[in-house]
């Protein structure tokens, strides 16, 4: 396990000091005044919130070891000037803003999974995730998850994201385990801002018209601020449920399956009365799929017919 820690340690200093190289804004760090932990190695994360316009330099200067305590132990003082020459030893040279407490007072619990523990996993594995998905420009936690108490016994994290569509509103499990055997699913949500590949209609698109390869092109657009809301990875053949202006990106909200038959679609009619068959154009009053029942216009005539096919109704029994 503290071979694991070592490596984190020092994947978590390089990332700093890459970051470090670049001429990026100066960021803030707030110290808190008090913070529970758990027996080992304390980050950064863990006692204090960081904050950065270069949010690469932010998230390895958070993780960053700034102390590590014994399970004897049950209180401990680190004061701001202590925490900045032990960053500093790790090669966090640049210069941050120190606001908040002059000091933290540290309580070590027994056995617990500390809430920013259980944040740092969940943004680990949602990074993971994104990652090749578009340009990552901020994670922002919507709401942070209560700090755990267990039995004695060997703790594990596993983060997993279900659905990885890049969108604003996103959400990481953490599964907590003791001794191998799960305790405990924990959702953190976050908000993504990023950008990412999209379809962006290149003209004014009408509601209820099928998408086609000319209307649309490929570029980056930022992530849709709408709940719910993503960028689909294909849009071609799918139909509108809203107007599109030209230049919007094209959203998952916006879109549907096209249906065999449309509103408004003209549609070829075929008409049964016992021997005699009638082929006829019309106008479809509603949408319908296989074999549900559409209303079509018909010359002055307003009629119920079945969906026999794309763009096919059939009125009456076909023999």
């Amino acid at each position: 396990m503290s071979h694991l820690f070592a490596l984190r340690t020092m994947l978590y200093a390089c990332l700093w000091a890459a970051s470090a190289a670049l001429a990026a804004p100066v960021g803030m760090v707030r110290l808190h005044e008090r913070a529970e932990v758990p027996a080992g190695e304390v980050r950064l994360s863990q006692i204090a919130s960081v904050s950065a316009d270069d949010e690469t330099a932010a998230f390895a200067l958070a993780h960053l070891v700034v102390a590590r305590v014994g399970a004897a132990r049950t209180e401990l003082r680190l004061s701001q000037p202590e925490i900045a020459r032990t960053l500093a030893r790790q090669g966090a040279t640049r210069e941050w803003r120190w606001s908040g407490a002059g000091e933290v007072t540290l309580r070590v619990v027994a056995n617990g999974v500390e809430s920013v523990r259980i944040v740092d996993s969940a943004e680990a594995a949602l990074r993971e995730a994104l990652q090749g998905r578009g340009e990552l420009r901020a994670l922002q936690v919507l709401s942070r998850p209560a700090s755990l108490r267990l039995t004695p016994g060997p703790v594990t994290l596993r983060a997993r994201v279900r659905d990885t569509v890049p969108q604003r509103r996103m959400v990481a499990e953490v599964d907590v385990l003791l001794d191998g055997k799960l305790q405990r699913s924990v959702p953190v949500a976050f908000e993504v801002q990023a950008v990412a590949p999209a379809w962006v209609a290149v003209r004014d698109l009408r509601a209820g018209q099928v998408i086609a390869e000319a209307d649309v092109r490929r570029e980056a657009a930022e992530l849709p601020a709408m709940h719910g809301a993503a960028l689909p990875p294909a849009v071609i053949g799918l139909r509108l449920a809203r107007d599109a202006k030209a230049g919007a990106a094209i959203t998952s909200t916006m879109v549907k399956r096209a249906a065999l038959v449309a509103r408004q679609d003209e549609v070829a009619v075929r008409m049964h009365d016992g021997a005699v068959q009638v082929d006829s154009r019309g106008v479809a009053l509603s949408d319908g799929e296989l074999g549900e029942r559409v209303r079509v216009q018909v010359g002055d005539q307003k009629l119920t017919a079945r969906v026999a096919g794309p763009g096919q109704l059939v009125l009456g029994d076909q023999r």
